[in-house]
């Protein structure tokens, strides 16, 4: 196993143990580069008291408004965010398919248990209070979480010891199991 397949590839399968590695290898990394950006930019003189990656960053790199209203200072992070949100995300998803795998399930449940939630988190103001809202809402936290309990925490399916017959072949008993052929 290298580490170049377990972060960044999208085929074969991985273990429960191998999952959390990567997760604490993947939440190492972000610390890391976080704890980075804010000493750098308090050397520079910004005023960063916190820095966090998520899924929703990945529309404010695209959104020309989130960069227009920003000091040029700020450039900085957004530069890093633009790097490093895609990446972690990109790690997350070849981590997850990969599991995915192991469970028997296609890499296309990342769908309904990433994909759906982060556009509901970031489109859900616009269906307002209504109750098939609210009905969408419980739905959108309920998936992600059950799909997120049965991809991390169960058990895989391609480690698991096959079943083994006791006897090779049809049962028999009496005077066929001792050898003696049939009845006189």
């Amino acid at each position: 196993m290298g580490y170049q397949w377990l972060l960044f590839g999208f085929d074969g399968r991985i273990n429960r143990a191998r999952v959390w590695l990567a997760a604490l290898i993947m939440l190492g990394c972000m610390m890391l580069l976080g704890s980075a950006v804010v000493g750098i930019g308090k050397l520079l003189g910004m005023p960063i008291n916190s820095y966090s990656f998520s899924a929703s960053d990945i529309f404010a790199v695209v959104d020309p408004a989130s960069y227009r209203s920003m000091p040029p200072t700020n450039l900085i992070l957004l530069i890093i965010h633009a790097a490093a949100t895609p990446l972690f995300l990109w790690i997350y998803a070849a981590i997850s398919i990969k599991r995915l795998h192991d469970r028997d399930r296609s890499g296309w449940w990342m769908v309904p248990f990433f994909v759906v939630p982060g556009l509901y988190n970031q489109l859900g103001g616009w269906l307002g209070d209504s109750i098939p809202a609210i009905a969408l809402a419980i739905v959108v936290f309920i998936v992600p979480l059950w799909g997120g309990g049965r991809t991390v925490c169960s058990q895989g399916n391609a480690w698991r010891q096959p079943v083994r017959r006791r006897h090779a072949g049809p049962r028999r008993s009496g005077r066929y199991a001792a050898g003696l052929g049939p009845a006189k």
